[in-house]
């Protein structure tokens, strides 16, 4: 009886895999080139910044969108567009 059970297991799960091949045919998952950060938002600041420092930022926000942008090559560029909250930190680097 245990061999069967087993059997019966590894051909469900062979299944499942055969009818998730069939679905990936049908819509194939998109080919994902890169994957990009969008930050919109400002913040006060204590302090004037230096033109040509480098910074190192920490901040609080809310991703708003995700987007695929067709590069017409069979690629996509995934696109994340976060809205900035808060401004925690900013130093030089």
């Amino acid at each position: 009886m245990e061999k069967v059970e087993k059997y019966e297991k590894e051909t469900t799960e062979e299944e499942a895999q055969r009818i998730k091949d069939e679905a990936e045919k049908e819509n194939p998952s998109p080919v994902i080139n890169e994957r990009i950060l969008k930050i919109t938002g400002s913040a006060s600041l204590e302090n004037d910044l230096k033109f040509g420092t480098e910074l190192g930022i920490v901040l609080r926000g809310s991703l708003v969108k995700t987007e695929l942008k067709d590069n017409n090559d069979g690629s996509f560029n995934k696109i994340f567009k976060l809205k900035m909250l808060t401004l925690e930190q900013i130093e030089e680097v």
